[in-house]
C-alpha cells in the first residue's frame, strides 16, 4: 500500500519542487530542506 501511495506523492513533490524553483533562491532552499526531512 505504501508503494502505491509513494508514486503519486513523489509526482506531487516533483510538481511542487518545480513551482518552488520559480521562487527566489532562499525560500526554495528552505522548502527543499523541509521536504528532505
Amino acid at each position: 500500500r505504501r508503494h502505491r501511495f509513494a508514486l503519486p506523492l513523489a509526482h506531487t513533490l516533483d510538481l511542487n519542487a518545480g513551482t518552488v524553483d520559480t521562487t527566489p533562491p532562499v525560500p526554495a532552499r528552505h522548502w527543499r530542506g523541509t521536504l528532505s526531512v
